[in-house]
């Protein structure tokens, strides 16, 4: 993962220098997984590169605000 495509084959979200509408999100953009399962990593690697991939055509996948009608104090309260 790079900026430059002489020493990189990905750029910073995943997409392939040569070819920008290729994105590689699973193991094979690691180099090793050291000694847990890698599995959360692919799937943030997969949801970021997705966010961008939709926010280039004009749209967002995830919501980064906090709805006006939410209240925090009750978002963790016990009932009964």
């Amino acid at each position: 993962m790079g900026r430059d495509p002489k020493t990189s084959m990905r750029n910073e979200w995943s997409q392939l220098h040569a070819c920008k509408n290729v994105f590689v999100t699973d193991g094979a953009c690691t180099t090793s997984t050291g000694n847990q399962s890698p599995s959360l990593l692919y799937m943030a690697l997969t949801a970021r590169a997705v966010d961008h991939a939709a926010s280039e055509q004009g749209g967002r996948i995830y919501e980064t605000t906090v709805p006006q009608s939410a209240d925090p104090s009750t978002r963790f309260a016990r009932s009964g």
